[in-house]
């Protein structure tokens, strides 16, 4: 697992991370909080390295910021890095930002179908 000393670095390191992505992608706090369903006043405290999320909260920040889910997680220290290969190789973020809602279900339903086979 990750060292103490090292780990008291982390929630800097990820919250600089997701705000250069954020940033990169020129959205705002509030509009990624609303496209991921995530409080935007935590997600401030977050970017400033504050708070640690947990695993669910990477989850929902993943896909609008175009970051592969298993990067967050390995940033937040909660899989080993040499993990991160393993579980990531070539995976694709689809971004959904764009669509309607009703066809982000769509998505979802034919997605979960797909899984079912």
């Amino acid at each position: 697992m990750v060292e103490y000393k090292k780990k008291k670095k982390i929630p800097e390191k990820l919250g600089k991370f997701i705000r250069s992505k954020r940033e990169e992608r020129k959205i705002s706090i509030r509009k990624l909080a609303s496209l991921a369903k995530v409080s935007h006043p935590y997600l401030s405290q977050v970017e400033q390295g504050k708070f640690l999320p947990s695993p669910s909260w990477l989850k929902k920040i993943a896909l609008p910021l175009k970051v592969n889910y298993f990067k967050l997680l390995a940033l937040a220290g909660y899989i080993e890095t040499d993990k991160l290969e393993e579980k990531a190789i070539d995976r694709k973020v689809l971004d959904v930002s764009d669509l309607k809602e009703e066809d982000v279900k769509y998505l979802t339903k034919l997605i979960e179908r797909l899984r079912q086979k």
